[in-house]
């Protein structure tokens, strides 16, 4: 009787550890696969937002051999000496466009690497969330 009766509670016992211990891994399944859904949203969204920074700074230099070229073309009619200094302001110009450019690009890099590490952080934090929580 008394022994029979603790075996069943031993048996009850094992099989609502073992439920709880399946509930707990099928917990940390779904966070850790939330977590990977939410590193490539982050990865894509990076990719994106370099894209966009990269067609900016196309524009910009595209636009600049464009105002090069008309200059070029205005300097043609005008003296030597004229013409060497519109040149001269012209290579400034561009000089300071490409640097531009450059700074855009640079900025965007940054910008994205830093939305991406922090990102990155809060899925490796919902990761171990997920680990502790489910006590591994």
């Amino acid at each position: 009787g008394e022994a029979e009766a603790a075996s069943e509670l031993l048996t009850e016992a094992r099989r609502e550890a073992a439920a709880i211990k399946a509930a707990a891994a099928s917990k940390r399944e779904r966070m850790l696969a939330g977590a990977r859904a939410e590193a490539q949203r982050v990865e894509k969204d990076v990719r994106v937002f370099l894209g966009v920074a990269q067609a900016e700074r196309e524009r910009i230099l595209q636009a600049s051999h464009a105002e090069v070229k008309e200059a070029a073309s205005v300097a043609a009619a005008a003296t030597q000496t004229e013409r060497e200094r519109m040149l001269a302001g012209v290579r400034t110009e561009v000089e300071e466009t490409q640097r531009k450019a450059d700074v855009l690009q640079e900025s965007a890099r940054v910008s994205a690497a830093s939305e991406n590490a922090r990102l990155l952080e809060v899925a490796r934090r919902r990761v171990a969330d997920a680990h502790s929580e489910a006590g591994t």
